[in-house]
């Protein structure tokens, strides 16, 4: 793309901040609800080929930044070895959890969104969603009997491309038990303009979360939610897994305390943003900026030249506009300082796929927005997060392991 354990939390989990209020009066605010429910979400990596002597050759060319002290402080570096020709990197990880539209229910895999209010699913005549072998599920109204005529046109574009359609109403069910109902979406009928970041990917469709809906959207599912007293609190809680079995949750109306240590701290955010003091990694510093804490992206990014010399720092390689290490030298940690709160990012998180050649892939990459970082999945899968979306805070807290 940029795609509760609480005793009185009505709480919906599904499977994937500082202030003068003290980190006590933030769990007794946020713990109000009384069942809860679990979806995973799952981690699905997508794959790409990469030639090794176009790499050798940018490499040549200059597109090199291991030009400071960085690989000597990490332990040493390593050269490219010339064992095969192609490469096949497995990386650009996303989260998915699965949920279904209309009546009777049609199951989609839909990546949960806190960068993006859109909420779209591929229609039956999309154009641009093939998948090749694998399985795309599309939405066709004419076989729900809930389904409601919209009609006005979506056209959207994310930062991988647009998409085209129009809108339709019906119900959403988050779980077997939990119905969101007249629910507005996007069915989409062309996702050419995605290319094969989506054609080629294990996800249906897109749920937005984010703080301010753009002008003219539908209303977010959680907001519904909560006005429907489906959750007590407009509120979602996100613990994302690790891989390897390791599957994340999505919590809608509370939180999950066994899945963090510690207390949640709570941070304002304000139009979808939250202020950092800095983000730092051996010797590099942002000083004061924006974030936007992003569940739909698998990176941290930010704007280029401050990505490009935190690339320096690290000393990182960068070509095809991905930045590489050398598997063998350990990453250092990043810390994100929010309101004075340290949260640490370990290196090892930063590492995508497999070991190719002795290079890995590092999930670091450019943002267009001056002055915005966007802390995707990787800072997210090393704390555990809660947005309040009534009160505009996010509260955050080191995920446990």
């Amino acid at each position: 793309h940029k795609f509760c354990s609480s005793s009185k939390l009505n709480s919906l989990t599904h499977p994937i901040m500082k202030t003068s209020v003290a980190s006590l009066v933030v769990l007794a605010a946020l713990a109000k609800v009384s069942a809860k429910m679990v979806i995973p979400l799952r981690k699905r990596s997508t794959h790409k080929t990469v030639n090794r002597e176009r790499i050798e050759s940018l490499l040549k060319d200059g597109e090199e930044f291991a030009t400071s002290d960085g690989p000597a402080l990490r332990g040493g570096k390593t050269t490219l070895s010339d064992d095969s020709l192609v490469i096949k990197m497995y990386g650009k990880t996303i989260y998915y959890g699965t949920i279904s539209v209309g009546t009777p229910g049609q199951t989609f895999n839909v990546i949960f969104d806190t960068g993006s209010s859109e909420f779209w699913i591929p229609s039956t005549n999309c154009t641009g969603c093939e998948t090749g072998s694998a399985h795309r599920n599309k939405y066709n109204h004419t076989n729900s009997t809930s389904y409601i005529k919209d009609g006005a046109p979506y056209d959207f574009s994310f930062m991988s491309g647009p998409v085209k359609g129009y809108y339709s109403v019906d119900d959403v069910h988050l779980t077997p038990t939990m119905t969101v109902g007249s629910q507005r979406f996007a069915e989409i009928t062309d996702a050419t303009g995605l290319g094969p970041g989506y054609s080629g990917a294990s996800f249906d469709g897109i749920v937005g979360l984010y703080f301010s809906p753009r002008e003219n959207t539908s209303t977010t599912v959680i907001e519904n939610a909560f006005s429907q007293e489906q959750v007590d609190e407009p509120i979602v809680s996100f613990y994302l897994g690790t891989g390897a079995g390791d599957d994340g949750e999505l919590t809608f109306g509370g939180y999950d305390e066994s899945k963090f240590e510690g207390n949640l701290t709570q941070h304002s955010v304000i139009k979808g943003k939250v202020s950092v003091d800095n983000i730092t990694a051996l010797g590099y510093s942002s000083g004061p900026t924006n974030v936007v804490i992003d569940s739909g992206t698998a990176f941290i990014k930010a704007p280029p030249a401050q990505i490009n010399l935190l690339a320096r720092h690290l000393g990182l390689h960068k070509f095809d506009r991905a930045y590489y290490t050398p598997c063998n030298i350990p990453l250092p940690n990043m810390v994100v300082t929010f309101d004075g709160t340290d949260y640490t990012v370990p290196g090892d998180i930063f590492i995508i796929g497999d070991n190719i050649n002795g290079w890995c892939e590092v999930a670091l990459g450019s943002s267009l927005t001056p002055n915005l970082w966007i802390l995707g999945d990787v800072f997210m899968a090393s704390v555990y997060s809660v947005f309040n979306f009534l009160n505009e805070t996010v509260s955050l807290a080191k995920a446990k392991r």
